[in-house]
């Protein structure tokens, strides 16, 4: 009985041994992917195996640094012979003489469509909405809470990181951040621009504690041509880099549309006068008034001049005409062209009675200044 048991756990542990040597003596297999040959292990994952030998295939659910076994996503597709649409690589096994391929036109055009798709109905928030709605980015919930943490300064920085214009975004934005305010969702939004508005105020009427200070002088002249808000937001950051920045304007003073398209009423032009100051001459900028491009100086002055790059910031102060016919007609003016003569101190020849056609903000704000000119029958209205 002893022998008979002996031999039958001889063969037993026999029969394991070839099974687990089967297991691990698995045979080679030779493909190719993107036409360069490959040998791996018979039935080994082809997403793995392609990631170890350096190719490339997108995956939104597939990692090397996780252990766990492939699975299907819509992004981790390749091209294989002998197959009429593209297959999912985290399900395929290898095998001899398959032939793929992980980077053709149609392939990428395909999961270019499938991550469009995923981000067209992308509900979480890589950013807060009221960040994503801002065309800034200012990280309104960051300097929120640091507002609500008595750090003013350090909030007025964070803004200004994004956007120098503190002052006049807080008071004439149109709060596109607000509108993206979650707290829609429950009540009213954070009334997020007054707080930018009120960090500007509180340091512009307050000690004027330094907020930035530019970087080691570089060696290079920057000519900036505009001294509207792109011009001067642009000046800041140049000075900040530590460039000698020169700013050019047409007009007698700088502000651009600020100062000139929006009316005393809604936009104070002393507090225009702080931020740019603030902002630009505080920090060294030098502003040139009434100094056209093309007639005072052109681009080989310029060159002449020692200046090592020039940045064109003329604006878009060219009003859209009404249409149809006779926009050009005796007796009719652009909003943007009235608003401007008015703020310049003119007094243009608009007759006794007045219609504004537009319900726009140039609209309305051209019938207020129509009534302090003592002009009657002001109005406006959709087109």
């Amino acid at each position: 009985m002893r022998g008979f048991a002996d031999c039958y756990k001889n063969r037993v542990f026999a029969k394991i041994c070839s099974s687990v040597t089967s297991v691990y003596i698995m045979k080679q297999v030779t493909f190719s992917v993107d036409g360069r040959e490959i040998t791996a292990e018979q039935g080994e994952n082809l997403l793995r195996v392609c990631q170890r030998e350096g190719f490339f295939i997108p995956s939104l659910t597939n990692s090397t640094e996780l252990d766990l076994a492939p699975i299907d996503d819509d992004l981790g597709l390749v091209e294989v012979d002998g197959s009429l649409h593209f297959q999912p690589a985290g399900l395929l096994q290898v095998r001899e003489g398959m032939q793929v391929r992980t980077d053709t036109p149609a392939l990428r055009d395909y999961q270019k469509g499938v991550l469009t798709n995923i981000l067209g109905n992308h509900f979480g928030d890589c950013f807060p909405p009221c960040q994503m709605g801002c065309p800034c980015k200012v990280p309104c919930s960051h300097f929120l809470k640091m507002t609500a943490e008595g750090r003013y300064l350090e909030a007025l920085k964070l803004v200004r990181e994004q956007n120098p214009w503190a002052l006049v975004c807080g008071t004439v934005c149109p709060r596109f951040c607000e509108m993206a305010c979650r707290r829609h969702v429950v009540d009213y939004p954070v009334a997020i621009n007054d707080v930018k508005r009120f960090l500007a105020e509180r340091r512009l009427h307050g000690d004027r504690v330094a907020c930035e200070t530019p970087e080691p002088d570089t060696g290079k002249k920057i000519a900036v041509v505009g001294a509207g808000p792109a011009g001067l937001g642009a000046a800041h950051f140049l000075r900040k880099k530590g460039h000698q920045v020169t700013v050019f304007e047409a007009l007698p003073q700088p502000g651009g549309m600020l100062r000139y398209g929006i009316p005393e009423y809604r936009l104070p032009k002393a507090e225009l006068d702080l931020e740019i100051d603030d902002i630009a001459t505080s920090l060294g900028v030098e502003i040139r008034c009434e100094q056209r491009w093309g007639v005072d100086f052109t681009v080989d002055t310029l060159k002449k001049d020692g200046y090592d790059a020039c940045l064109l910031a003329i604006g878009a102060q060219k009003p859209l005409p009404l249409p149809f016919g006779n926009h050009n007609a005796p007796g009719v003016l652009m909003g943007v062209d009235f608003l401007r003569e008015v703020a310049l101190g003119n007094r243009p020849e608009i007759g006794n009675r007045v219609v504004v056609i537009g319900g726009g903000d140039v609209s309305l704000e051209g019938v207020r200044p129509c009534r302090r000119l003592g002009k009657a029958g002001g109005a406006a209205g959709g087109v």
